[in-house]
């Protein structure tokens, strides 16, 4: 058998660039210990890891079993393909895991099928001579190995004990010869998990200790790439948001490992689980709307086609938390059922500004809306491997308005990408560069839990502009000032670019499906939001079918038309405009007669909208935000005025007998001096806004005000 081994493993390390092992000792040596010599605690890991692959879906295995060719191959996957995006040899492990959760799962009728092992084994022999190669390391490296592990742990007990050798032999721990060096974030936990299967499968406990190890360490909060950030977001390829994809995978992996090794000597410390549990409920939790895990934090996923139910993927996550964790079961039942339709219709109920990611998010009862930012900070998107192409203008202002959360599920194929949501843009392609920051620019948000403010200094070669969002209970407002380009294309601030569902009306009437321009409209309504614009505002809107290919935005799929209803609505600022503004209000959960009512006596006003300052007061609510470039002074009622020394964000919340003053930098750590004049008297505020990590975070003082 020594002789088989060494030729499967030389194979894999030809191919494959695995782990090179050294003397008679090593674990692939002795990988055929009898089971009298295995641990308790490697026997309770493997029996985990069994029984959660086992779970995995396996609807197709018998048909894949018939159609697999008696060479082990199938006849539909061409194995000479080397395409990096959607490398088709991938499908050939894909089915053979299905067979192997058909051969594990005690409820499947397969279990135990003697057919079913042998085209388990007549696969795997088929792959290891086949030697198929992609193009993207990260197929050769990872891909692939996340479907071995899963078949050698389910059939492995079963199969010749030099099929399992091989597949050991393609598992890799982080930083093996021949991989990627340094791996971080879920590429580091991926490995991490090849080295605990490769641990199991060898009887090496070295590795799995070396694996947990590894994945204590990252399950770690930390203000750098690859890693849970102080604010709970996850950034992954350059600072760029993304707790979707690979930030939902290190969340549910680590807790996959977690719970593996719980109750071994391996197990994860309470602290880890903490900081994994406040990942979710403080940071991804406040993200979802239904089955929309918010399209910013998604990365270049927002071009593929499951992009429009990212958090589905979290139930997993909040089953493992609940059982680890039972003590907040019920909030993690909460999520799942807010996910999976059955709960409450919000997720959580408050604002939330992300300082590490330039991203705020807020969301009532009736509407979830978010506002995805760029500084000098973070990398805004990313365009890899063919996706996401046409994305450039994604993380300058993108503002999804979300009542159930799919608004926007599948319209990317035929979006405008000109005129995406909330941004103020120039029409012209631009291509999506490996490092988008914007140097030097002013970019964040004030809250303090319930409501907040975020701006943003657009400062691009192609565009200029102060944009900035306030928002509130019924509403929030969007105002753009300074806009200007050199360049002699049309800008435009759009609105909002969704799926049509229902009658657009404005003013009262029934908008025909087609291009138009709405002179002075005063409010429209589309699908429960209503928007509410100044006078003499002039409104472009194009309703009607709007087609494309998804090859358009990801090579990786086909080019075959597909067609939406679509709604669009932008204000126009013309060619090389200079100075030009925008405002307007969006009231989500809203029916005809409450937007016409609405209108009449907006409780919102706008303070300032200009170069240095822009800001809004909610009359109601007593608050008032604004968003400082340059130091300055600004009227809020005839009792109260505000005076800062330096750029800020700020909002201030008339209580009782208090002001609740919160404040934020969005240019880094400095000493801020507010001076608060009200009824006469004047009083002074300072805010020592932090640095580092924490730098934008936003710090709340309640000011005590005579009865």
């Amino acid at each position: 058998m020594r002789r088989i081994i060494d030729r499967f493993a030389s194979v894999a390390i030809a191919i494959f660039t695995p782990v090179m092992m050294a003397g008679s000792e090593h674990p692939l040596a002795a990988s055929m210990k009898s089971v009298s010599q295995v641990s308790k605690d490697v026997s309770m890991i493997r029996a985990n890891l069994t029984a959660r692959y086992a779970q995995g879906q396996y609807g197709r295995a018998r048909a894949y079993l018939g159609s697999e060719r008696r060479d082990g191959s199938w006849a539909d996957i061409d194995y000479n393909s080397t395409d990096g995006l959607r490398w088709p040899p991938i499908k050939h492990l894909d089915r053979l895991e299905q067979m192997s959760i058909a051969f594990a799962n005690k409820d499947s009728p397969n279990f135990h099928s003697t057919s079913m092992l042998d085209g388990i084994s007549s696969g795997l022999e088929y792959w290891s001579n086949k030697k198929a190669v992609s193009t993207n390391w990260w197929h050769n490296q990872i891909g692939q190995q996340l479907d071995l592990e899963k078949i050698a742990i389910l059939a492995g007990d079963s199969l010749p004990a030099e099929q399992v050798v091989t597949a050991a032999t393609y598992l890799h721990g982080p930083g093996d010869p021949g991989t990627m060096q340094k791996p971080e974030g879920q590429n580091l936990v991926w490995f991490a998990e090849q080295l605990m299967v490769r641990g199991v499968l060898t009887n090496f406990s070295q590795d799995i200790s070396n694996a947990a190890s590894i994945i204590e360490n990252s399950v770690s909060i930390k203000g750098e790439d690859g890693s849970i950030q102080p604010d709970f977001s996850f950034h992954q390829h350059g600072n760029l948001l993304y707790n979707g994809g690979y930030g939902q995978g290190f969340l549910t992996d680590s807790l996959q490992f977690a719970a593996a090794l719980q109750g071994t000597q391996f197990a994860f410390t309470q602290d880890k689980l903490d900081i994994l549990s406040d990942f979710l409920l403080q940071g991804s939790r406040l993200m979802m709307r239904g089955h929309m895990l918010d399209y910013g934090a998604i990365g270049r996923e927002i071009s593929r086609k499951e992009g429009g139910r990212e958090a589905d993927r979290f139930v997993t996550a909040c089953e493992e938390l609940a059982r680890m964790e039972p003590d907040k079961a019920q909030e993690y039942a909460a999520l799942e059922a807010h996910i999976e339709g059955t709960g409450a219709p919000h997720s959580f109920l408050g604002h939330k500004h992300f300082w590490n990611s330039d991203f705020s998010v807020h969301q009532r009862e009736l509407y979830y809306t978010s506002v995805k930012m760029n500084s000098h900070r973070n990398n805004g998107m990313e365009s890899i491997n063919g996706e996401n192409v046409k994305g450039y203008w994604l993380p300058y202002g993108a503002t999804y308005i979300a009542r159930r959360g799919d608004e926007y599920a599948g319209i990317f194929p035929v979006w405008d990408w000109f005129h995406v949501p909330g941004v103020t843009s120039v029409e012209v392609q631009m291509s999506l560069e490996a490092d988008d920051r914007q140097p030097g620019s002013f970019v964040g948000g004030v809250s303090d839990g319930e409501y907040g403010a975020s701006a943003m200094d657009l400062e691009l070669p192609s565009i200029h502009a102060h944009k900035a969002w306030f928002y509130f209970d019924k509403e929030f407002v969007a105002l753009g000032s300074g806009i200007s380009s050199p360049l002699p294309q049309v800008v435009s601030t759009t609105l909002n670019q969704t799926l049509l569902k229902g009658d657009v009306i404005a003013d009262g009437q029934v908008l025909q499906h087609r291009y138009q321009v709405l002179k002075s409209v005063r409010w429209l309504l589309h699908d429960g939001v209503g928007y509410v614009l100044p006078p003499q505002a002039n409104l472009y809107l194009n309703i009607g079918p709007q087609q494309g290919s998804w090859n358009d935005i990801n090579l990786g799929y086909s080019k075959d038309r597909v067609e939406e209803m679509v709604l669009q609505m932008w204000f126009d600022h013309g060619h090389r405009p200079e100075a030009a503004s925008y405002q307007y209000i969006v009231v989500p959960g809203i029916d005809a007669a409450g937007i016409s009512e609405y209108t009449k006596n907006p409780p919102v006003r706008t303070l300032a909208n200009s170069k240095d300052v822009q800001a809004v007061r909610h009359e109601r609510l007593g608050i008032s935000q604004v968003v400082f470039y340059a130091p300055g002074h600004l009227i809020l009622t005839n009792d109260l005025a505000i005076t800062v020394d330096k750029p800020c964000i700020v909002q201030i919340r008339e209580l009782a007998h208090a002001l609740k003053v919160s404040a934020s930098s969005a240019i880094g750590p400095l000493p801020l001096r507010l001076d608060v004049e009200i009824g006469g008297t004047s009083k002074v505020v300072v805010f020592n806004l932090p640095g580092g990590a924490l730098s934008g975070q936003s710090l709340t003082k309640v000011l005590p005000m005579n009865p």
